[in-house]
């Protein structure tokens, strides 16, 4: 059935003056009149009316209202390794991992740090580690390998995930796991 008429109002918490304009024009989308859409911002709570006429006299009415969330920073924690320890003897270590977010993750990093028994950094550096996350298992799985770092006996490495979620209002939040600090054995142990 063809739209005959479309309002809407936005009305700012506790205003009872609706601005009509408020959000701009409405446009249409296709030409059988069915689909509309305007944008509008919203930067407080607030109670909208949308009213819909049709060829049948039809009328679909509101109030609805918006509530506001606030965007949290995504979190992330350890599913291996469980704990600090020892890096295993071939320098690769498997890391599982689960991240969350309540708009999604849009990005993952991985870092380490090689630090010596004096604790003076040796090398830093971080990977992309997104290609490791499944946003439907909220669950990432990857190998870190540190053959090329080369750790020494004695020397600990740490290692952290940071995320960034789809926040394009105010920019991307940031997470950050716990770090594991594996130590690298000496000779004798």
């Amino acid at each position: 059935r063809p739209l005959l008429a479309l309002e809407g109002v936005a009305a700012a918490e506790g205003d009872t003056s609706a601005a009509s304009s408020a959000g701009g024009p409405w446009r249409r989308h296709d030409g059988d009149g069915r689909r509309f859409t305007r944008s509008v911002t919203v930067r407080a709570p607030q109670e909208f009316s949308l009213r819909l006429r049709d060829t049948l006299a039809s009328v679909l009415q509101g109030p609805w209202r918006i509530e506001l969330r606030s965007d949290l920073p995504p979190t992330l924690e350890w599913l291996e390794p469980e704990a600090d320890g020892e890096l295993p003897r071939g320098l690769r270590l498997a890391l599982r991992f689960r991240a969350e977010d309540d708009f999604g993750i849009a990005r993952i990093r991985l870092h380490h740090r090689v630090t010596g028994a004096d604790g003076g950094v040796r090398a830093e550096a971080a990977r992309e580690a997104t290609d490791w996350f499944s946003a439907r298992s909220g669950t990432g799985l990857g190998v870190w390998d540190g053959t090329a770092i080369a750790p020494l006996a004695g020397e600990t490495v740490e290692l952290w995930l940071e995320a960034e979620d789809n926040n394009a209002v105010s920019g991307p939040g940031v997470g950050r796991s716990a770090v594991r600090r594996l130590r690298v054995p000496s000779v004798e142990e």
